[in-house]
C-alpha cells in the first residue's frame, strides 16, 4: 500500500515483536524504527485488568531493562541509524512534542501497541493520532486479553478513541 514512513512500537519488552517487524518491514519502510518502553514493566493495572488476566498483569510485570534491549539490538544487527529508543512512562514521555522525536504529522506508517493496559494505551493513541499517515496500520497486541471488555485494556482505550475520532 506504499506505506513508507516510520514504525512505532509501544511496549517492546525484550523485542519479541520489534525485531521480527524490523526484518519484515525494513525494505518497505524508509523511516526509523521507534521502541517506546518504560523498561520498568507495567504500570499499575486497573483491578479488572489484573483479574481478567489471572493476575498476569501487575505493576512491574513484563520488565526488560534498557541495557538488555540494547544488547538485543546489537545481537540482531539493528543499524543505529534506523533505531530510536525512548525510555520512560508514557504519561511523561509522550507529553513532549512529536518533533522532538523526529516525527511529523502523517509520518507514521505502522504503530504497534503492546501496552496491555487501558491508561498507557490512551496516552499512546493521543500521541500518535496526528502522526498517522492515511492507511496506516495500527496493531493492538492485547485486544482480547481482558476478555474484550470495553472498560479495560487496550480494547477499552481503542473503543473510546474511535468514538472520539470516528475518522
Amino acid at each position: 500500500c506504499a506505506l513508507r514512513g516510520h514504525y512505532l512500537e509501544f511496549g517492546t519488552w525484550y523485542g519479541r515483536s520489534f525485531f521480527p517487524a524490523y526484518f519484515r518491514l525494513r525494505g518497505w519502510l524508509r523511516g526509523k524504527f521507534y521502541a517506546f518502553d518504560s523498561f520498568a514493566g507495567l504500570s499499575t493495572p486497573l483491578p479488572l485488568e489484573s483479574e481478567f488476566t489471572g493476575g498476569d498483569f501487575y505493576a512491574g510485570g513484563y520488565c526488560c531493562n534498557r541495557a538488555s534491549f540494547e544488547t538485543m539490538c546489537s545481537l540482531v544487527g539493528m543499524p543505529a541509524g534506523r533505531l530510536y529508543i525512548d525510555e520512560g512512562s508514557y504519561d511523561t514521555t509522550l507529553r513532549r512534542h512529536p518533533s522532538e522525536y523526529g516525527l511529523e504529522p502523517g509520518s507514521v506508517s505502522v504503530c504497534v501497541i503492546d501496552c496491555d493496559l487501558r491508561e498507557p494505551t490512551v496516552e499512546v493513541l493521543r500521541f500518535v493520532t496526528p502522526l498517522l499517515e492515511p492507511g496506516a496500520l495500527i496493531y493492538f497486541d492485547d485486544w482480547r486479553l481482558t476478555r474484550a471488555r470495553a472498560v479495560v485494556g487496550e480494547r477499552a482505550a481503542a473503543v473510546g478513541w474511535l468514538k472520539a475520532k470516528p475518522d
